[in-house]
């Protein structure tokens, strides 16, 4: 009898083995995903562990200052600013929402826009994507649910989309924005804004789409010809590769937006795609996306965003006022950052990037100060020990609130001054 037992244990212990292996071979793709991604997520992590406080991340750049741009000044004070690569494009996360914002407010104050406007939950939720948008929709919709912002025929006004893609990140809500206004109005915002060295915001689902659609719809057209979609001009979709052959901003721009619009004039093409995305995921490595990054990402100056700041936050111009209120946070006494009496911020993060822009007001007569930072090919370990943390932000604030503290960074990156990092602070 325990002879039988073990024999059948024994059997019982190859079929699960066999059954793994099964599992394993027909998954191979997704378990090296996530091994690869287990050892990236490791890289830098010697270093994150050193990294306690504002002053520990300073010295870390300091070590990088080639992957580093960073502009603080009074505004109105330029001239004694502090400017390392300020002038160096770098691709960068989040920050090109400010620009869907300020373009919300002029087109409302201008009579454009009506943002009471209800606007149907499925016209947004064509660009709910699983693993790249569909989780943060779902969240957004739910606190919009709970906020009794969802009105009983389904639809969310106008206002509220716009909140949602720009605080609750909701990347299908700004998709919907961004298509509804079209790539050539996009494509002006930096113009709109004076940010002469910035890229505008691009289509989330289009920008992953760009990356990488092309191979996997090239070959679910070539078993059901014609029925290639075309984009908001009338041309057809992008080939196969043409986003990866050889780089161009303006051709990524424009191929972003032509995947987007399909996405959501094309139910065939988005269902195959939402398909392929349940039952294969993304297929992105971390390193992976840390690479797309480097070329697909909207780029910006950290010189471009203060100046921008430095004129929001002193504007009188109705719409910017509207801008500036909703975006302004106050702070009140029993706040621990008790030298501002508002605070603006925005922080944005992606593998290898991360970006931090803002300005406080303090009290009495003393001006706004603004602060931007930017980083390139951070290690992952080190990112998200700082998503983890918030020791960015603490940085952010202290160089907000203390000038002497921009002159301690100043000298922490002395050692790089010898290698052409820093730059003269320019005249506007």
């Amino acid at each position: 009898m325990a002879l039988s037992f073990k024999k059948h244990l024994l059997a019982a212990g190859l079929l699960l083995v066999l059954a793994l292996a099964w599992i394993g071979v027909r998954n191979w793709d997704a378990i090296a995903v996530m091994v690869d991604n287990a050892a990236a997520l490791n890289e830098g992590g010697e270093a994150a562990a050193d990294i306690r406080s504002p002053d520990d991340l300073v010295a870390y750049l300091a070590e990088h200052p080639e992957t580093v741009s960073l502009a603080v000044y009074d505004v109105g004070r330029r001239g004694e600013g502090l400017f390392l690569r300020a002038d160096t494009p770098r691709a960068v996360p989040s920050l090109p929402k400010l620009q869907v914002a300020a373009e919300y407010h002029r087109r409302v104050h201008a009579g454009e826009t009506d943002p009471e406007e209800p606007v149907a939950i499925d016209s947004v939720g064509v660009f709910s994507l699983p693993g790249i948008t569909a989780d943060g929709h779902r969240r957004a919709l739910d606190t919009l649910a709970a906020r009794g912002q969802v009105a009983p025929d389904s639809t969310v006004a106008r206002r509220h989309w716009v909140d949602a893609a720009l605080n609750l990140g909701d990347a299908a809500a700004l998709d919907w924005i961004l298509t509804a206004w079209g790539r050539e109005t996009v494509r002006a915002l930096p113009a709109r804004a004076g940010l002469t060295g910035s890229d505008p915001p691009l289509p989330v689902t289009g920008r992953y789409l760009a990356w990488t659609e092309s191979t996997a719809t090239a070959a679910a057209e070539a078993a059901a010809p014609g029925i290639r979609g075309t984009g908001a001009d009338g041309r057809a979709a992008p080939p196969p590769g043409a986003a990866a052959d050889a780089f161009s901003a303006d051709a990524f721009f424009a191929d972003a937006f032509r995947w987007a619009h399909r996405l959501r004039t094309d139910a065939a093409f988005r269902g195959r795609v939402r398909d392929r995305l349940r039952a294969e995921g993304t297929g992105l490595r971390l390193r992976d996306q840390a690479d797309l990054a480097s070329d697909g990402f909207p780029t910006a100056t950290a010189r471009d965003y203060a100046s921008w700041l430095a004129r929001i936050a002193g504007s009188r111009f109705p719409p910017v006022e509207r801008f500036r209120a909703d975006w302004e946070r106050p702070l009140t006494a029993d706040t621990a950052q008790t030298a501002f009496t508002h605070l603006a911020s925005r922080s944005g993060a992606y593998p290898g990037l991360l970006a931090v822009a803002g300005y406080a007001r303090r009290s009495g007569d003393a001006p706004p100060r603004v602060a931007v930072l930017l980083v390139e090919d951070l290690p992952l370990a080190v990112l998200y020990h700082l998503l983890q943390t918030g020791i960015h932000k603490g940085l952010q604030l202290q160089l907000l609130a203390e000038a002497a503290y921009a002159d301690r960074v100043r000298s922490a990156f002395a050692s790089a001054s010898s290698s052409g990092v820093w730059n003269r602070p320019s005249v506007l």
